[in-house]
């Protein structure tokens, strides 16, 4: 309110009183230019609009809680600061009377509480750093929002980025994006003001925009490559003015990041046509905030590679060994064709084929045709081992060798056979030499004796038949590859390789007997050999003949060992032998029938003995079939008429014809020796 006063000053108040002036209350006019709404912090302008009033003396006192304090300035208009939740003002408006040594002061005053309202407190958050290139969120808050109020942000920024509003946050978008220079940090104010008018102090962030990498390949990949190969590159920095502390990675691919700028890959193309791949690389710069934490900055770069498809050569060997054929040739059985491969419809491919001699093989040891062709031919002239190998090329230039197969021509063995045989009569014996070279194995069948199989030489054959024996012969050598088996053999016939001839049988009879009587010794032999051809006859004294049925007449008496030696066509032979008895004597006939018919002729047997007086002892048996004695004499003139003289049964033995053994001994006197005789009569009835 406002109201006036007046006093005087302790030494003049009597004489002011006693004179009885009256003095003018000095008029005071209140103006705030703020009205009606007052936010702490604002600042009330005060003046006295009875300013052009005032009388010489006029003075002001100014006092308000908020700190303002002026005693009896002139100036009618001061200023002042609100501070919620009420402020007080007052204002004294001061006339001064003076007379002589008296004064008077007369005073208007007027104070005023103003109602004051808090404005907003803002809370501005956002990151302290983003990476070229992106954009900075900021949100704000008012932490003492009050339901009914209404705010407006008031935004303050500079001119290094655009500013994007929108609800209660900003997004600042640099006007300059990635680029090697660094970038000028983005500041940003902010003021909220709420439906009273009130507003926020000035609340200020700052963004540091953070370096980006900025890519180059220094070495890049080649534009095309045939699978499988490997690409390298190289990536370059073009960042300036990069803090030393910033961390530098580079992540190629899906392998673990690494500060090394370059890297390596390999690239395959499966397919039958070309494939376009590439290398990806991500740099990453690591930007440390503080308390915020890293900043990870990245930037990624790719480089783009062809990758041509590389022919797989296939072939296949039917067999990979083969024995020598020296008439039909070794050509080696190649098994390829173009459907072994899968190409491209704009593609083709052009083969070449390689041979190369092993061991003690040159080029001159084998041909090859058509090596430029699918299906080449390549023969070999002599045993050896070489190895074959495919080039196959495609359009794209992109070839592949194949791993080399071998191929082996295996030697045959020599088969050879020797037969001795020292003669050809049976029964004879043979010894075949082996000495075939080259072999592991043998086996040799001939017609009458058994297969013989890896046998030992020499092997001694015992033949037994006669005839030429042929000897069919093989040799052979087994070679195993993995599961591949081949037996290389020779065969061989040796014709008629050996023989065996029947020897022919000597035999003669002597006629008339073995015995002669010196008397009349010419003796006649009856030649009864088979499959001779040549005869050679020795006497067994000093004589002989080539004769077929000579005679001998011997000059002496004696025992004569006669030989006859016979030959056949093939030289084979045989002897035999006979002894003759030439005596002077004694000489025995025995004939070999009688007819004891009582006819008067030859009823009775009896031996005609010529020198009986030479005779010591004399025994003569007869014997019958059963070996049982019918007849028996010690007289050499006693005769046997068939009758059982031994047993006296019968008047004859036997009433039929018979065959009866007889048996003469006789020694001679003097100790000259003794001679049985023996011999077989028939009675005959």
């Amino acid at each position: 309110g406002t109201f006036a006063s007046c006093f005087t000053s302790a030494l003049t108040n009597t004489n002011l009183n006693a004179t009885a002036s009256e003095f003018e209350l000095p008029v005071l006019s209140p103006e705030f230019t703020v009205a009606p709404v007052f936010c702490e912090g604002g600042t009330v302008d005060f003046m006295d609009l009875n300013e052009g009033d005032n009388l010489p003396g006029t003075s002001y006192s100014f006092f308000a809680t908020t700190g303002l304090e002026l005693d009896n300035v002139p100036s009618s208009e001061t200023s002042f600061e609100v501070i919620a939740d009420s402020t007080v003002f007052e204002v004294t408006k001061s006339l001064l009377y003076v007379q002589g040594e008296d004064s008077l002061v007369c005073s208007a005053q007027f104070d005023s509480t103003f109602v004051v309202f808090a404005p907003p407190t803002v809370a501005l958050t956002g990151p302290s750093g983003i990476c070229q290139g992106e954009e900075a969120t900021l949100t704000w808050e008012v932490t003492n929002f009050e339901a009914s109020s209404e705010y407006s942000p008031i935004w303050f920024h500079g001119n290094t980025y655009i500013p994007t509003e929108m609800d209660n946050q900003v997004t600042l978008v640099p006007d300059i994006g990635i680029g090697p220079a660094p970038s000028a940090l983005m500041e940003v104010g902010l003021r909220v003001e709420d439906d009273r008018g009130c507003v926020s102090d000035l609340e200020t962030w700052t963004v540091d925009v953070l370096a980006t990498p900025v890519l180059a390949w220094t070495l890049g990949l080649p534009e095309e490559v045939c699978s499988p190969a490997q690409g390298c590159a190289e990536v370059g920095l073009l960042n300036e003015g990069l803090p030393f502390n910033t961390g530098v990675e580079y992540i190629f691919g899906n392998a673990a990041s690494s500060p090394i700028n370059s890297a390596c890959d390999n690239y395959t193309n499966p397919s039958p046509c070309p494939r376009l791949d590439s290398m990806t690389v991500v740099v990453r710069f690591a930007h440390d905030l503080d308390a915020d934490g890293t900043l990870f900055c990245t930037n990624r770069l790719v480089d783009s590679i062809m990758v041509n498809p590389t022919p797989e050569p296939s072939f296949a060997l039917d067999a990979p060994q083969a024995c020598l054929d020296t008439a039909d040739g070794n050509c080696i059985p190649l098994a390829h064709d173009l459907g072994m491969y899968d190409f491209c419809e704009d593609d083709s491919l052009s083969f070449n084929w390689y041979v190369t001699p092993l061991g003690d093989l040159d080029i001159t040891d084998f041909t090859i045709e058509d090596a430029d062709q699918v299906m080449p031919s390549i023969c070999l002239e002599k045993e050896g081992a070489v190895e074959i190998v495919i080039e196959v090329e495609n359009l794209h230039g992109c070839s592949q060798t194949s791993p080399a197969q071998p191929f082996v021509v295996r030697g045959l063995p020599r088969p050879e056979l020797t037969f001795l045989q020292e003669s050809i009569c049976l029964p004879t014996t043979v010894s075949v030499l082996n000495s075939s070279a080259g072999a592991a194995n043998f086996s040799m069948s001939i017609p009458g004796f058994p297969t013989y199989e890896d046998f030992l030489s020499p092997l001694e054959l015992n033949v037994e038949f006669p005839g030429y024996y042929d000897a069919d012969f093989t040799v052979s050598n087994t070679y195993t590859v993995g599961e591949h088996v081949v037996v290389c053999a020779v065969d061989t016939t040796y014709e008629q390789a050996f023989e065996g001839r029947t020897p022919p049988v000597a035999m003669f009879e002597v006629l008339p007997d073995t015995v002669v009587e010196f008397v009349d010794p010419v003796v006649d032999f009856e030649n009864m050999s088979t499959g001779a051809v040549e005869y050679i006859w020795s006497f067994g004294n000093g004589e002989g003949s080539a004769e077929e049925h000579p005679s001998v007449e011997y000059a002496r008496p004696g025992t004569y060992n006669t030989q006859l030696l016979v030959v056949n066509e093939f030289g084979c032979t045989d002897v035999h032998s006979q002894s003759i008895d030439v005596t002077t004597d004694l000489y025995v006939y025995a004939p070999n029938a009688f007819t004891p018919n009582n006819d008067g002729l030859n009823d009775a047997w009896a031996p005609s003995i010529i020198g009986q007086d030479l005779i010591a002892s004399y025994e003569c048996h007869i014997m019958n079939r059963s070996n049982h004695v019918l007849f028996y004499s010690e007289d050499p003139n006693e005769a046997w008429d068939g009758s059982n003289a031994v047993t006296g049964e019968g008047l004859h033995y036997s009433s039929g014809g018979e065959v009866f053994a007889w048996r003469i001994a006789i020694k001679k006197k003097g100790g000259r020796g003794a001679i049985i005789y023996t011999g077989h009569i028939q009675m005959i009835r």
